[in-house]
């Protein structure tokens, strides 16, 4: 069996948790560790630093390749040699060790991007019992020279130019909104400390880092290590924003009610890429609100726009307790929209009120969508209640229940157990005028275009708009 791991990753508790139990169950087991030195940004952490004196110390393959013309004569010798090569190893290249230590022998490094030489390599140890773990150096972006020059930039990108690698401009959005109230509070305030797990350019990170470079700090791929550690910056009095992508944020879930939500820990959570993005099913930031918005205590907030982000983030500042803001990628189509000064927690807010017909909740930005959808009712005669949830955790129960004799629709980027789920249990019982609900199936949602997979998936202004006409009116 082989198995391929990437430097950043292999400093993932998994990582180590598998190298633990190939000491005993691994003897066709082949690992390749891919090192380039990088994981989306550039890779931290002591494994990193230890790789990286494996790649600058030549001595070893030196040694080895001297040692091994010399005595090949002599097959009493070469028996010999093989014998010493891991303790040898072990002596010239300290951090090679850790491998042994979980019983690996180590091979390499070798020049991941010589096909010959791997290949000459791969023949070589084929036939060894295992566990074998294989060192293949690889520059991130290769081939490409911009890619090669910016290789965070280009870890995961949209269309863009083979040539010159000009790409769509992204900037602003709520990850810039995010990075820049983070830079503004910390430059009032210098216990506000930024923590992500290698994610610090894609959630808005990199100027903040650049401004206080003593408090903010990237754990590597370790999303549960960013958690607790921030849990722990907190109890020593620091206001630490612990900003990741929502789909990593799952693995990190047990650690957030573990280290922040028991101990009343006031940690702000600040989840990028929340909901569909084109990146795929690994990537899709859809699961989580189930198990958040049933932590006891735990504020979870959706801005419609990236002022309310800064609203949001004021309001979690001001809180004792841990809280959660989620957001999209990209930005919002409601920068018009006025903004109150204030939020009042745990409320929600009614952006159009209608005396009749339907309410529309909608989560996050997508109040917009909803906006749509309301229009697209009206040219039918139907005139709707527009509202901006805010707060799903705790939701805001007296106001669906205000509308409980109206038809009450459910609008969000999410999967079953957010938003749809809290208005039925809200409404369950009570005698109500009916709940429709668009949100993401039970289905993997593939790759693609937002825009043609909420088609697909029939989440776009105009099946909405037409499902509850047909429910409403008939066609």
């Amino acid at each position: 069996m082989i198995a391929v791991v990437g430097d950043g990753a292999l400093g993932n508790g998994i990582s180590f948790e598998a190298l633990n139990a190939c000491s005993s169950g691994g003897k066709n087991l082949l690992l390749i560790l891919n090192d380039n030195r990088m994981s989306i940004s550039p890779a931290v952490g002591a494994l990193s630093r230890s790789l990286s004196r494996i790649i600058a110390g030549k001595t070893y393959n030196r040694t080895r390749n001297v040692l091994r013309r010399n005595i090949m004569k002599s097959p009493a010798l070469l028996r010999i040699f093989r014998r010493l090569d891991d303790w040898i190893k072990a002596a010239i290249l300290p951090p090679s060790a850790l491998f042994q230590s979980f019983g690996f022998r180590f091979f390499g490094p070798v020049d991941g991007h010589s096909i010959d030489e791997l290949v000459a390599m791969l023949e070589k140890i084929k036939e060894l019992d295992g566990p074998l773990l294989l060192h293949v150096l690889t520059k991130k972006g290769k081939g490409a020279r911009y890619a090669e020059d910016a290789p965070s930039v280009y870890h995961g990108v949209g269309k863009f130019e083979a040539e010159s690698g000009r790409m769509k401009d992204s900037s602003g959005g709520f990850s810039a909104a995010f990075g820049r109230w983070m830079c503004r509070k910390g430059a009032e305030d210098r216990r506000i400390s930024g923590v992500s797990a290698a994610m610090i350019p894609g959630v808005g990170l990199e100027e903040f880092a650049k401004l206080f470079p003593g408090r903010c700090f990237d754990t590597g791929i370790a999303e549960g290590h960013a958690a607790i550690f921030s849990a722990g910056l907190a109890l020593a009095g620091k206001r630490p924003v612990c900003a990741m992508y929502a789909t990593f944020a799952q693995r990190a879930l047990d650690c957030i009610y573990h280290d922040a939500v028991l101990g009343n820990v006031p940690v702000i959570f600040a989840f990028d890429r929340a909901g569909i993005v084109p990146d795929g099913p690994t990537h899709h930031g859809i699961y989580d609100l189930g198990f958040l918005r049933a932590l006891p205590g735990l504020p979870v907030m959706m801005p419609r726009n990236e002022n309310e982000l800064e609203l949001m983030l004021d309001l979690a500042l001001e809180l004792k307790t841990p809280s959660v803001i989620r957001y999209p990628r990209g930005g919002s189509d409601e920068k018009d929209l006025p903004i109150p000064g204030k939020l009042l927690y745990g409320r929600a807010e009614i952006l159009k009120e209608s005396p009749e017909g339907p309410v529309l909740w909608a989560l996050g930005a997508e109040c917009g969508t909803a906006e749509k959808v309301a229009f697209l009712l009206k040219t039918k005669g139907i005139e709707a209640t527009l509202i901006n949830t805010r707060f799903i955790a705790p939701f805001d129960r007296e106001l669906a229940l205000h509308f409980k004799s109206r038809l009450q629709i459910t609008i969000e980027d999410h999967a079953a157990g957010g938003l749809a789920a809290v208005l039925a249990e809200t409404l369950a019982g009570v005698e109500n005028g009916g709940i429709m609900s668009f949100y993401w199936r039970d289905e993997v949602i593939g790759h693609g275009n937002i825009a043609d997979l909420r088609k697909l998936a029939g989440l776009d202004p105009e099946a909405i708009a037409d499902s509850i006409i047909e429910k409403m009116i008939g066609r």
